[in-house]
């Protein structure tokens, strides 16, 4: 599991993107911040959070093969 932190300004763009919890999995973990950075911008944000937001995501990817602990 890996925790990714991104800060939106009022438009949706998003100004940053960090890992605050790594996976373990470094390839993972950057692949996470540049899927988010790809997937902007997103819509603008409601009036109430803009100028600026902060949200934080939680990925956890198990791989059915061998489920979340392993073979």
């Amino acid at each position: 599991m890996a925790i990714v932190e991104m800060a939106l300004v009022g438009d949706g763009s998003v100004v940053g993107v960090r890992v605050v919890r790594p996976s373990g999995i470094p390839e993972f973990d950057r692949n996470l911040v540049e899927a988010i950075r790809r997937a902007g911008p997103f819509d603008p944000l409601p009036a109430a959070l803009a100028p600026y937001h902060r949200v934080s995501i939680q990925f956890d990817a198990t791989n059915p093969a061998v489920g979340r602990d392993g073979p």
